[in-house]
Parts: structure tokens; C-alpha cells; sequence
């Protein structure tokens, strides 16, 4: 039995690991803001060409807000770095070896990918949530804020645990890049990272709101711009959280899965 200390250690050794990287993160950050830039340039353009102020109860400012929250968030929904991990693990054949230590494997692979996550929310979304505020002078409300933090623990364990399962296949792909690649395009195509679903068929924008999609991006952006009330952001919280479990119950069956697998090929 592992005492909690040498969790804590592992996790400080890691966090602590991650900071040396400046560069990574610099880079990382510069590359998620460039990305919202060009979103936000696209849409100002289609504002003026339109010769509107207004476009689906959304107006310029507005889109420049979601797409820079869109950029904060994306720093938390990103590729998962628990897939880099376990793919690495199973292809140069440490993975058996991981499976006999006292630490559970899949704890070892938190106490490796959570710190580098708190490392960029830290100096990635956190900056980038309190210069939209401060400069765009919103008006955001605590319990915007509270249902935003929500919505963002449910995104970030829900990203996890697909990438776990994702992971978990590696042993039976050649490479799982272009699985991941897939399923990250499909979350931000459905998920309100390309377009925002407002501007969607309502029935269509409506339907996507019950899927894990919406939790990606959508819904931490609109609850906390003040575009989802109180009411709709409980019943959003209950189906994602119904979501989160779905996954987990689904990663539990692939991975023991993989385990037998492995342990039936020696690793």
C-alpha cells in the first residue's frame, strides 16, 4: 500500500518538472490565441460585410468575448497528454512493467498529465479569463461563475477520459493519432469551437446541448458570457455529469480489455 505522500511527491516532482518548460507553454498559448485571432478575424469580417451590428443575438464584441474565453478553455479541452502517454507506454513496452508496481497504473498516469494541465490552465487560461473580463468590462455574475467552473471540471475529466480510452487502444492500432485527430475535430466541429451553436438551426443547436459535444466548449463559454440561465446550467450540469459517467463505465470495460491483452502477450 502507497502511502499519500508519495502520491504528493510524485505530483510535486511532475509539477515541478513542467515549469521548467517555459517555452512549451509560451508556445502552446501563443498558438491557442492565434487560433481564436483568426476566428475573430473571420466573423468581424462577416459583421462588416453584412453591414449588421447583430447576428443570432450576438454582436461583435460578444463573438470577440466567446472566442477568447474559447481560447482559455481550449487550454483545459485540448489534446489530452494522458494519449501521448499511454501510446508511448505500450508501443517501447514498459506498459507490463508499469502494471506490477504497488501504484496503480492509471494513477500514475494523473500524478503525470494533471500537473502539466494546472501548469497551463495557471499561466494559460487563467490570464487569458481575467484580461477578457478586465478589458471587455463584462458584467459576469458569481453564479456565472460558479456553473463555469463546473461546466469546466466536467469538460476536463470528460477529455480525460476519452483520452484514456483512446490510449487504451493503442495496443491494437498502429498508431492512434489519426483516432485522436478525429474525435478532437468532431468535438470542436459539434461542440462549438468552429461555430458557435447559437448560430445553428435551433432544433439542430438544441439537440447538440444534450450530446458530450456541447461540454467541450459551448457551454463552459455561454454560462459564463450570461447566455445560459441558471435553470438550463443545473439541468446541463446533471446531463454532463451523466455523460462523464457513461465514459468512465465505457474506459473501465476497454481498459481491462487492453489489460488481458497485454498481460496475455507479455506487455
Amino acid at each position: 500500500m502507497i502511502e499519500a505522500g508519495a502520491y504528493a511527491a510524485a505530483f510535486k516532482v511532475n509539477f515541478k518538472n513542467m515549469l521548467a518548460y517555459k517555452m512549451d507553454i509560451v508556445l502552446d498559448l501563443s498558438f491557442t490565441v492565434l487560433s481564436s485571432l483568426i476566428f475573430i478575424f473571420v466573423w468581424a469580417a462577416v459583421y462588416y460585410s453584412s453591414n449588421t451590428n447583430v447576428i443570432s443575438g450576438f454582436s461583435l464584441n460578444g463573438i470577440i468575448a466567446y472566442y477568447i474565453v474559447l481560447a482559455a478553455i481550449s487550454e483545459v479541452t485540448g489534446w489530452p497528454k494522458i494519449i501521448n502517454n499511454m501510446e508511448e507506454d505500450m508501443k517501447e513496452g514498459g506498459i507490463a512493467r508499469f502494471l506490477i508496481r504497488p501504484m496503480n497504473y492509471t494513477t500514475q498516469l494523473l500524478l503525470e498529465s494533471v500537473p502539466v494541465d494546472m501548469v497551463f490552465f495557471a499561466f494559460g487560461s487563467l490570464p487569458i479569463l481575467i484580461g477578457v473580463v478586465a478589458l471587455g468590462h463584462l458584467n459576469i455574475q458569481a453564479s456565472a461563475v460558479l456553473f463555469f467552473a463546473v461546466f469546466m471540471v466536467i469538460a476536463y475529466l470528460m477529455i480525460n477520459i476519452i483520452g484514456f480510452i483512446i490510449g487504451s487502444m493503442a495496443i491494437y492500432l498502429t498508431s492512434v493519432w489519426g483516432v485522436a485527430n478525429a474525435i478532437t475535430w468532431l468535438f470542436g466541429l459539434a461542440g462549438g469551437s468552429i461555430v458557435p451553436l447559437m448560430f445553428l438551426p435551433q432544433s439542430v443547436a438544441n439537440a447538440l446541448m444534450l450530446t458530450p459535444f456541447a461540454f467541450m466548449y459551448y457551454i463552459p463559454d455561454a454560462t459564463l458570457l450570461g447566455l445560459i440561465p441558471a435553470g438550463a446550467a443545473v439541468q446541463s450540469a446533471f446531463i454532463g455529469a451523466f455523460w462523464v459517467l457513461v465514459f468512465a463505465l465505457l474506459a473501465s470495460i476497454i481498459w481491462n480489455k487492453a489489460k488481458r491483452d497485454i498481460n496475455a502477450v507479455g506487455g
